[in-house]
């Protein structure tokens, strides 16, 4: 291989590799790809096809244009399997490889064609694709091999890419329910706090806490219970503005950040919150069986300090699960803890459905 060609490769992987750690998206390195791809294999039009969550991703450049062209081919479960048969690099007339869509890089169906896959271990991330139409003379062995190589490495990447996304993913979300962890939670509190006291902003501060969740765990087991709290989640972050924060506070306890809102626009929040879960019948119980009791807390009138307005928000949601549970109370409401209303045992409240209503 020329020795210019060569350095051309090495600065591309050295790139890619960079911008993997520098996290500055896909769309740079597949740039960075496809001009290497072009400029070593003097290619008229370039293509990079990835593979993501079952549908197929479409990166092309045409000519010595900078532009990267982006758009999605509808996946089908044909064309996946097209894309899987297509493991093995390619090398041959345009009009011989054989695509079940259209492509602008193809302005007509002639001119040379090379084709590697994208494969990391066992996963086949995509295709990359290089066509010579207008320049002179066919690809050969060795700009196949040279293709192989860039796909080899472009590969690794994109694994290196994803494993990047799913580490910086489970730092900041809990597993179970999709929404922000504990630590990351408080790093956000602490940083709408500070912005609060800089700016004299003001706040709302929620805690929420899943009712007899433990008895449901105990009729149904474990798993049934973490189910709930998934469905919790959704209904609270479903409630919610792109501009609150919500987050798993602890084993059946949920946080929220409502940011420039007051008592009386947390409680309406909360209170759509608590009707929409209570409304719901939660596998193997009726509607009304799982319910939330929330507490409002607001900064800075309630508290000046991180753990002075958690403890006030958590002493409310005491004073909501000591009235009678399935309710919101906020700092503004009496003072005086009411008795849990007379009934049943806890055990008994969490209803089994009746046979014929059991959802599988």
């Amino acid at each position: 291989m020329e020795r210019e060609k060569l350095e051309l490769l090495f600065e591309t992987f050295f790139d890619i590799t960079s911008l993997v750690r520098m996290e500055r998206g896909e769309s740079a390195l597949y740039s960075r790809v496809l001009d290497c791809c072009r400029d070593v294999l003097r290619a008229d039009g370039v293509m990079l096809l990835r593979v993501r969550n079952g549908r197929l991703e479409r990166y092309a450049k045409r000519g010595s244009a900078a532009a990267l062209h982006r758009s999605e081919i509808r996946g089908t479960q044909s064309l996946l399997e097209w894309l899987d048969r297509e493991a093995a690099p390619f090398l041959g007339p345009a009009g011989d490889w054989y695509r079940p869509f259209t492509d602008p890089i193809f302005t007509r169906n002639s001119g040379s064609l090379l084709c590697a896959p994208l494969v990391a271990k066992e996963s086949h991330l995509g295709l990359l694709v290089a066509l010579r139409e207008q320049v002179p003379g066919q690809f050969s062995h060795e700009d196949l091999r040279t293709i192989t190589v860039l796909a080899n490495q472009t590969a690794i990447a994109l694994e290196n890419a994803d494993l990047y996304e799913r580490l910086r993913r489970e730092a900041v979300i809990d597993g179970l329910t999709g929404i922000l962890n504990y630590r990351s939670f408080m790093r956000n509190l602490r940083s709408e706090m500070r912005r609060a006291r800089r700016y004299g902003l003001h706040f709302a501060f929620v805690m929420a806490d899943v009712d007899r969740l433990k008895v449901y765990n105990e009729r149904f087991g474990h798993l049934a219970g973490s189910q709930v709290l998934a469905q919790v989640a959704r209904f609270l972050v479903g409630s919610c503005r792109t501009t609150d924060i919500v987050g798993k506070y602890g084993g059946d306890e949920f946080a929220l950040i409502l940011p420039q809102t007051g008592t009386e626009g947390a409680r309406a929040l909360c209170e759509r919150m608590r009707q929409a879960i209570a409304a719901h019948a939660f596998k193997h119980v009726e509607a009304g069986a799982v319910t939330c009791s929330f507490g409002v807390a607001l900064y800075p009138q309630d508290a000046e300090d991180l753990y002075g307005l958690i403890r006030r928000a958590d002493g409310i949601l005491f004073m909501a699960k000591r009235a009678g549970k399935n309710t919101v109370r906020t700092t503004a409401d009496p003072d005086e803890e009411e008795a849990a209303a007379p009934g049943e045992p806890e055990e008994e409240q969490v209803g089994s459905r009746a046979p014929h209503a059991t959802r599988s």
